[in-house]
């Protein structure tokens, strides 16, 4: 059913409830809010996102110039990587699922939910909050992507190495 936007209420936050399917088949509805840009923007400066490192010069396959050249598969940089990525989804959860989460700082909450949910929730929450959240493959792309600089490419001798949108939004796993 659509419906004519009358304010800028009717694009705010909104509530909504997701329906997560346990292994066994059991159907939960969770819910959850989605966040407001500003809010989104805190999240994603509130965590710590790594820079692959720089480990030689090379020529820009686009503008001729002198680049750096990034390692974007250094084994120390994909595990930063995924650790920030696990934060971030920990950290969109307590703010986005809309039932009491034991502690008193997001921290603890991060840690309760840690605790509490299993692998195939946690990565059904988080598929779910990435796209209401307006976050595409596309979008994780682009941001991973945005960890190098114009025309730079990845390690020398190897193929120009680009992050997939699912190691950069995380599986969940933990």
């Amino acid at each position: 059913m659509e419906t004519l936007v009358t304010s800028l209420a009717d694009l705010g936050a909104v509530s909504s409830q997701f329906r997560l399917v346990r292994p066994d088949g059991k159907v939960f509805l969770i819910p959850l809010r989605t966040l407001t840009e500003p809010e989104m923007w805190e999240l994603r400066q509130a965590v710590q996102f790594p820079r692959p490192p720089a480990n030689d010069f090379g020529t820009s396959k686009t503008t001729g110039k002198i680049v750096q050249v990034y390692n974007e598969a250094d084994a120390g940089y994909i595990r930063a990587r995924d650790d920030a990525n696990r934060a971030f989804n920990y950290r969109l959860m307590v703010k986005s699922l809309e039932f009491p989460i034991d502690g008193a700082t997001d921290e603890e909450k991060v840690k309760t939910l840690q605790k509490a949910l299993g692998n195939w929730a946690v990565k059904q929450i988080i598929e779910h909050l990435l796209k209401t959240s307006g976050i595409e493959e596309a979008d994780i792309e682009a941001e991973a992507g945005s960890f190098r600089g114009q025309g730079d490419t990845g390690a020398a001798g190897l193929p120009d190495v680009r992050p997939d949108a699912v190691s950069v939004a995380g599986n969940g796993a933990g």
